[in-house]
């Protein structure tokens, strides 16, 4: 049996460029970050039914988009901010939403993607030259600073997930896959994936793989962290699917449900459901190596070492920023 994708309308009232970025599971529902669109998006995975609900009243006047990724913790999803000065917390008891009176920066395109560890939420830098922490209990924002490690001005990531400790971020400009061990503080890069600028925007986990949303990439991105590290990509072959894998904007998220992977629509009507099939998992396939630079002053690479890193071991990774 092969992989199944399938396109599900939905009834929106208007049609922005971007209209969610960025969902996250509660229960049989995902729920969607709204991004120019005015309301929250939930999408029921077993009826395949969509509602909204409005926040134009709650949220302050934002131009663009306001949020881009969603997590949650307890019954709290945080929507990650990207245009927006404040964090928003939309109340799943209560159906209620609301926003952090917390300091952040003021930057428009700050973050973009989040994970969540215990109470406490990771926002993913997308301009911001700052990696956020949010505490949901406390309400307490902090920061760890990126300046020196990445070079600022240039869109590198969109979107974040965890799986075995490691926080990877989904490759827009970047052109590479960075992971960040959480137990060795380590961050660390994939050799090129050679897939379309803006590629992926989102990025979800089923068992060992990481899924990434197909932004302007014509293919869905899978990238195993089990045993060897690969990555791999799956293409649609009937025409309609494959004709409408070629526009650009496509999606903006994914979240996992059973063996389905949830697409987050941006500048389409579509809700994307890609189905993994594990017996053709190895279809496709090429080894990822990984290139670690280490990096002084203007980051200037003065090593570069080209490993298969197996991640189960620890001892094989050389670091190239540790945060203490």
């Amino acid at each position: 049996m092969a992989h199944t994708f399938n396109l599900i309308t939905i009834d929106i009232k208007e049609n922005f460029q971007t209209n969610f970025s960025g969902g996250v599971v509660v229960g049989n529902e995902v729920i969607f970050a709204p991004a120019e669109y005015n309301e929250i998006g939930i999408f029921n995975t077993d009826t395949l039914n969509f509602r909204t609900i409005d926040i134009t009243n709650d949220i302050k006047n934002v131009d663009g988009i306001k949020f881009s990724g969603a997590v949650v913790v307890g019954e709290k999803v945080i929507f990650v901010p990207y245009n927006a000065d404040n964090i928003g917390v939309y109340d799943v008891k209560t159906n209620t939403f609301t926003e952090s009176t917390q300091v952040i920066p003021t930057m428009s395109a700050k973050f973009s993607g989040a994970s969540a560890i215990g109470n406490k939420v990771i926002f993913a830098p997308y301009r911001a030259e700052e990696v956020g922490i949010y505490d949901v209990t406390t309400d307490v924002y902090e920061s760890i600073t990126t300046k020196g490690i990445v070079q600022s001005g240039v869109i590198l990531y969109s979107g974040i997930t965890l799986l075995k400790n490691n926080v990877i971020l989904s490759p827009q400009q970047a052109g590479v896959i960075c992971v960040y061990n959480n137990t060795n503080k380590e961050l660390y890069f994939s050799t090129p994936i050679n897939e379309k600028p803006y590629a992926f925007s989102g990025a979800c986990t089923i068992g060992n793989k990481v899924i990434f949303a197909p932004y302007n990439s014509n293919s869905i991105g899978m990238y195993d962290i089990g045993e060897t590290n690969i990555y791999s990509n799956f293409k649609p072959e009937d025409q309609k699917t494959k004709t409408f894998m070629e526009t650009n904007e496509k999606f903006n998220g994914a979240v996992s449900v059973g063996n389905k992977v949830i697409f987050i629509p941006n500048s389409t009507k579509y809700v994307g459901v890609f189905e993994l099939n594990k017996s053709s998992e190895k279809d496709s396939k090429t080894n990822l190596n990984l290139i670690l630079g280490l990096s002084i002053g203007l980051g200037i690479p003065i090593l570069v070492i080209i490993i298969l890193l197996i991640i189960k071991d620890p001892a094989n990774v050389i670091y190239v920023k540790k945060f203490t």
